[in-house]
């Protein structure tokens, strides 16, 4: 006795439920979409559009299995730049304006960012209304802040990094909240490729 409809293709389950019609073994589900005149011709419809159905639903898992390998393998990339962070980035150059001194931007490769989201914790943001309370400023807060925006510049320098980049320039900084204790920041910069002037 077989374990999937003949139609389908698919497990029998209480759900789909065995159904014996003529010579076939068919679940709940298409025997409910027989046309009782003509079971041959239904049948074979139903196995068709089975067959059409599994093909899209293999097309699907080789999609995703190609995107999973790619994001392995953006990720490894990623990481070895990140490993490699704190040494690259004493050649790697970062400015808020648009050139650097003794230098000429020989390519402009792409507008990039790097975003970082922290969660505030229920302490600094325990410090942070007290602060409020007096007047004061919340040392926490401000290092939470300074932490964010350290980790934003790290990813928008190693996005630059995968795109070929040696420095980045018109770096700005954006800070946000999402929901009400997240802090979002923001670093955007146009990846280029400098080389010293003559």
């Amino acid at each position: 006795m077989a374990n999937r409809c003949d139609c389908c293709g698919k497990e029998f389950s209480v759900k789909n439920p065995r159904k014996h019609v003529k010579n076939y073994e068919i679940c709940a589900a298409c025997a409910s979409r027989l046309n009782v005149g003509d079971i041959e011709n239904s049948i074979k419809a139903i196995q068709e559009e089975a067959a059409i159905l599994a093909e899209k639903e293999q097309k699907e898992r080789e999609a995703e299995e190609a995107a999973r390998k790619e994001f392995e393998e953006a990720l490894k990339v990623h990481n070895k730049i990140v490993e490699s962070l704190p040494e690259l980035k004493k050649t790697f150059l970062t400015t808020s304006g648009f050139n650097f001194e003794g230098y000429k931007i020989v390519k402009y490769l792409n507008v990039m960012s790097g975003q970082v989201v922290l969660g505030t914790g229920f302490f600094s943001e325990l410090g942070a209304f007290i602060s409020d309370i007096f007047g004061a400023s919340s040392l926490f807060m401000t290092w939470k802040l300074e932490k964010a925006k350290d980790e934003a510049l790290d990813e928008l320098i190693v996005n630059c990094m995968k795109k070929g980049a040696n420095a980045v320039i018109g770096v700005d900084l954006d800070f946000m909240t999402i929901g009400n204790n997240m802090i979002v920041a923001c670093a955007n910069g146009t990846a280029v490729v400098i080389e010293k002037a003559d």
